[in-house]
């Protein structure tokens, strides 16, 4: 998936990093595209969203 902002497009891809029982542990991947530099920002959510 590609979606455009005011800047730059932006690239989406699900990685899928663990799998629990047969079922997929997946991070969402926000990539720019384009020359660089671009900033980074890590968000790392350790529980569960209710």
């Amino acid at each position: 998936m590609t979606t455009t902002q005011n800047w730059f497009e932006i690239e989406t891809q699900d990685v899928e990093y663990q799998r629990i029982d047969g079922k997929p542990l997946l991070a969402t991947v926000y990539r720019p595209r384009g020359a660089g530099p671009f900033p980074t920002v890590l968000e790392v959510h350790g529980g569960g969203w209710r």
